[in-house]
């Protein structure tokens, strides 16, 4: 029981334990072992570098909210039953992570304590679902951002999804400011249609249509090239479209026509099945002191990692720095002390410390545990 209701993403954690619970489980009752070990991979890459990426910020909090009790409910919850599931075939990994997490009130080892059971209540097939669509949108996302040269640290404006489908539409949607998240976007827009950021550009198809419109062929051309985005989408979706060239009625077909896809300058776009995503990847001033902010959590905190500070230490921290970084610290230094749990900012004339280039700004950084 949780001391109050799960927010989304707990809520899909949890349901994502019961089908783990569920695999394996199924594997085990039909002696194939293959099919109760496979689950385990997806699961823990859910786990790791979905669940507790994305909610450090409420395992960091510096308060005893409601929403960091349940944070930290919910992955107990999980990794008490992730040791339990395991157990069988990790017996050893398995008892030293139960051991840890034990209560008085527990069994003296994880090899005493009965398998879980699947739980249908805790289980939102729907979530999971509109989950997968996040993460397949997010990989293009990223895709698209490293074939741009853009990290996924620097901030970008904005993001297009688009679906014929509106179902698809309407669960990627229901996870918006996720996706944003995920993207690292000011605004994300969905759409039915790929006009917002495709222009249609059409052609004729001289050998099939020279045959159908003969001394015409000029004035059709230039009627073709004249035709709006409005005009050519619904060509393309009712397959057919009437011109009219001196008194005659010419009616066009797919075949008669090519139709190619532009990507509208400063967008860059991919497709998965039904779903497109394309990225702004035009950059302002705003954008680029955000992205520089951004871009010194993570050199503070690979020093964190580096220097072996427990993720739960305050530091101290002081840098020697470009007039471009103080810039970018007047702006965001709250969101850079929140994401590195520092206390104290100070800036020295010395240039002491590790050295670090922060997207072509020359930074030192000296950072210490807060006392």
């Amino acid at each position: 029981q949780f001391s109050t209701p799960q927010i989304d993403i707990d809520r899909w954690i949890l349901s994502c334990l019961q089908g783990l619970i569920k695999e394996v489980t199924d594997g085990l009752d039909r002696y194939e072992l293959h099919r109760a070990v496979d689950p385990f991979v997806k699961f823990i890459d859910q786990l790791t570098n979905l669940y507790i990426r994305r909610n450090r910020s409420r395992f960091w909090a510096e308060e005893d909210t409601i929403d960091r009790r349940l944070a930290f409910e919910t992955l107990y919850t999980v990794l008490i039953n992730l040791a339990k599931i395991a157990a069988p075939f990790i017996p050893f990994l398995s008892e030293g992570i139960y051991l840890y997490l034990k209560t008085s009130q527990d069994p003296q080892s994880v090899h005493l304590c009965s398998f879980p059971i699947y739980d249908p209540a805790y289980r939102d097939q729907l979530l999971e679902e509109q989950m997968s669509y996040v993460q397949t949108v997010v990989s293009m996302g990223h895709a698209l951002r490293k074939e741009s040269k853009l990290k996924v640290r620097q901030p970008l404006r904005s993001a297009f999804i688009v679906s014929s489908e509106s179902e698809v539409l309407k669960q990627l949607e229901s996870q918006k400011q996720l996706i944003a998240d995920e993207l690292n976007v000011k605004e994300v827009i969905f759409k039915e249609d790929e006009t917002a950021f495709v222009l249609l550009l059409v052609k004729p198809n001289f050998r099939v249509l020279g045959k159908k419109v003969g001394k015409l062929m000029s004035a059709v051309k230039t009627a073709l090239e004249n035709l709006s985005q409005k005009e050519l989408n619904r060509l393309l979706e009712e397959n057919q479209y009437e011109l009219i060239i001196e008194n005659e009625t010419i009616l066009l077909s797919s075949d008669d026509i090519a139709i190619e896809r532009r990507v509208k300058e400063g967008l860059v776009a991919s497709a998965t099945g039904s779903v497109i995503v394309a990225i702004d990847t035009a950059l302002d001033e705003e954008l680029l002191l955000e992205g520089l902010a951004r871009e010194l959590v993570n050199k503070i905190n690979t020093m964190r990692r580096d220097l072996s500070f427990a993720v739960s230490d305050r530091i101290e921290i002081c840098l020697h720095t470009t007039e471009k970084v103080k810039q970018a610290l007047s702006i965001h230094q709250d969101y850079v002390m929140t994401q590195v749990l520092g206390v104290k900012l100070e800036y020295s004339s010395k240039e002491e410390g590790s050295i670090w280039d922060l997207n072509g700004e020359k930074t030192f950084i000296a950072i210490a545990r807060s006392e």
